[in-house]
């Protein structure tokens, strides 16, 4: 614009324009917007799309309620307090979670009456950072023919990934990947009334045939047969519980492009010093050539190519949020209750499709970046050139000498 000023819809329209049909409608419809009001009630909110793109530059930029509801008013979207945002952060969850449904094709894909009449839930875990950089966990479940979260915790840096930690009903399949493959999960979702599959670890879930005898996976493996074909074998865990856990290993050779893939991510798995995370030789050789799943779910209502469908749609879905990292860099949570906790990880589901569909083969405009309405105005640009020529000249005293002067020019609304 010829006046210096940011173009508070230039970026947005392109953005909106991916978003579900009726979306706009829908927030009436949830009651998050009542339109109607007369002028002199001052009524800040008019339409749901001026707390949706604050909250959406929020997260996928890791900003702060505070930095965010400056740079909204700066735009020229609302005048709205860190306060304010913090309540819409309360109850626009669901909203978000609707978003994310009539963005997938979900409802088709993962419908019960394809998969043997279960229920299809998946499960998961994200790396974030809390206030004063400490690190944290957040284990979710979502409820895969609507990919909303029905389950959401937040844990400290010791706790591994287990399904015990859900609440799973009779009539449920729940996916997992390789961390989850252990047995006090899966004896967990078994006494409920459900059914696990998940992708096989030696290590955390040793095997046996039902004669007693443990199973030598590379044997097995390499009897597996051509790309593409499925085989199976009825097998129980190798414990001394008079219970023993009795399943199916359902194994699928896979492409060498494929292949490749799972090496190196098997390679990352091996580095990684998270816990629940299970790396060894197994890990990379021969089982990476394999897709190799163990499920608790009887074969007459899934068959083996069925089990390896499903997990292969899981993995497609790729629902590790770390995914959107591209879209704001390491994640932070600003969040502590789970009702704002729960909207956080709804509006990484909808950044997520929101992502895909703009980089779209059929997207014939170029990708702009998320919000880029909020970007600041040239008058800001200086003033943080300022403030930055400050930072370096400050660089050899204290840091609190920095934090100061960064205060000061925030409480003068420059910042």
């Amino acid at each position: 614009m010829g006046n210096g000023q940011i173009d508070p819809t230039s970026g947005w329209e392109f953005i909106a324009a991916h978003l579900p049909c009726g979306w706009r409608e829908l927030g009436e419809d949830f009651g998050l917007v009542r339109t109607g009001y007369p002028a002199y009630m001052g009524t800040k909110v008019t339409e749901i799309s001026q707390p949706l793109r604050l909250i959406l530059h929020q997260v996928a930029t890791n900003s702060s309620l505070a930095a965010t509801a400056s740079k909204g008013a700066t735009a020229g979207i609302v005048e709205m307090s860190a306060v304010g945002l913090h309540k819409w952060m309360r109850k626009i969850g669901p909203y978000l979670a609707r978003l994310v449904t009539m963005m997938t094709d979900a409802g088709k894909t993962f419908d019960a009456a394809q998969w043997g009449g279960c229920q299809v839930m998946a499960v998961d875990r994200t790396s974030v950072f809390r206030h004063g950089r400490k690190r944290a966990h957040i284990h979710y479940a979502l409820q895969m023919t609507t990919m909303r979260p029905v389950e959401v915790a937040v844990s400290d840096d010791e706790t591994v990934e287990t399904f015990s930690r859900f609440r799973a009903t009779p009539g449920q399949i729940w996916i997992g990947d390789q961390a989850y493959a252990n047995r006090a999960g899966i004896a967990a979702i078994e006494a409920a009334g459900g059914y696990v599959l998940v992708r096989y670890g030696r290590d955390s879930l040793p095997l046996r045939d039902m004669d007693g005898t443990t199973i030598d996976l590379r044997e097995r493996l390499a009897d597996a047969g051509p790309v593409g074909a499925v085989r199976q074998w009825l097998v129980e865990d190798n414990s001394l519980n008079d219970r023993p856990i009795r399943g199916r290993l359902c194994v699928m050779r896979l492409s060498p492009e494929h292949a490749a893939r799972a090496r190196a991510r098997a390679m990352l798995n091996m580095d990684s010093s998270e816990p629940g995370i299970c790396g060894g030789v197994d890990t990379i050789e021969p089982s990476s050539d394999h897709l190799v799943v163990f499920t608790t779910a009887p074969a007459s209502q899934l068959r083996p190519e069925q089990v390896i469908r499903l997990y292969q749609l899981r993995e497609r879905i790729e629902l590790h949020l770390a995914s959107t990292d591209s879209l704001g860099g390491q994640d932070r949570l600003c969040n502590f209750r789970q009702d704002t906790i729960y909207s956080w990880i709804c509006a990484k589901l909808l950044l997520v499709q929101l992502a895909r569909k703009m980089l779209a083969p059929r997207a014939s405009v170029p990708v702009v970046p998320i919000l880029a309405a909020l970007a600041p105005s040239p008058g800001i640009q200086a003033t943080r050139a300022r403030r930055s020529n400050l930072a370096s000249s400050l660089h050899a005293r204290p840091s609190s000498r920095v934090k100061r002067a960064r205060a000061e020019l925030i409480e003068k609304g420059q910042a």
